[in-house]
């Protein structure tokens, strides 16, 4: 099987820089500071009276949370300068007269940034050790967040590399990836909850709060934070409501129309970079004869 020799370059090349490994430090670091402040709200109020292991769900909780958050800011600097990187060092043109397609090089850039993520969570398992002590998580829940922070990985970083295709500058397109990210995560949560308390008040005004419902909004289907809450859901002790919001909800519906809205956004960007790196943009895809 040939590797994308973008993939194989960066793979060798980039975990290798001063940058990379101040990254990983850094974000190990972080969620060590995270896992040891949840085990001290844990054994807070337990001095002389042992400590409570169905309560070390709060410790796979907080690294859940931090590695989500971490991610969200990480994965869009990675990928918004891998296009106006090489633009910068004046190195693109060298690589679009390459015999790679331009859709080998977006695939390039964005498997080397989930290697790079995949390398990060990695450095991270010494942590959640502590919680397989103690029963806190196990390894088929931390197996499917690992899975689900790689999709995720896959879908933010269509967005930064989309806007390195788009803007011609590192900053400028770092800027507008991050922008990108927050509104999908946090401003369509906030229009969605304000669509949601109308519809809720006009029931309530109405007299129909009997037979309301709730109908999240088309947007929500595009925010990862919604596929976040589930698995967090499903995971046992955590959300005491979960049972009750996934069968109000049908969050087992919700959760699976959002990874397929999110795979046809995270292709369309895709196909979309890929368009915009080709010089004469015809075709995506090179041909060989």
């Amino acid at each position: 099987m040939k590797i994308n020799p973008i993939l194989k370059n960066e793979s060798k090349v980039g975990v290798r820089t001063f940058r990379f490994n101040l990254m990983v430090m850094l974000y190990v670091g972080i969620l060590s500071i995270v896992a040891m402040w949840a085990y001290f709200i844990i054994n807070s109020d337990k001095y002389g009276m042992g400590i409570d292991l169905s309560k070390f769900t709060i410790l796979s909780f907080a690294l859940a949370c931090g590695q989500a958050v971490l991610l969200m800011f990480i994965v869009p600097v990675i990928t918004a300068t891998s296009i106006t990187g090489e633009r910068e060092r004046q190195t693109l043109d060298i690589l679009l007269s390459t015999n790679l397609s331009p859709m080998k090089i977006v695939l390039g850039k964005l498997m080397s940034t989930v290697t790079k993520v995949a390398l990060l969570i990695i450095s991270t398992m010494p942590i959640y050790a502590i919680n397989f002590l103690v029963g806190g998580t196990s390894f088929k829940e931390l197996i499917i967040l690992t899975l689900f922070f790689i999709s995720t990985t896959i879908y933010v970083g269509s967005i930064g590399i989309f806007m390195s295709t788009v803007f011609k500058s590192s900053k400028s397109s770092t800027v507008a990836s991050i922008l990108t990210v927050l509104f999908i995560v946090i401003g369509t949560i906030i229009i969605g909850f304000v669509v949601i308390s109308r519809d809720y008040y006009d029931a309530l005004s109405n007299n129909t709060i009997s037979t309301f419902t709730i109908n999240l909004p088309f947007w929500l289907y595009i925010n990862p934070t919604i596929e976040f809450i589930y698995i967090l859901i499903k995971q046992n002790g955590i959300l005491y409501f979960a049972p009750d919001l996934i069968n109000y909800m049908n969050l087992n519906k919700i959760f699976v129309i959002s990874l397929i809205n999110q795979g046809i956004v995270t292709l369309l960007l895709i196909l979309l970079s890929a368009w915009r790196l080709n010089p004469v943009r015809k075709s995506i895809i090179k041909v060989r004869r």
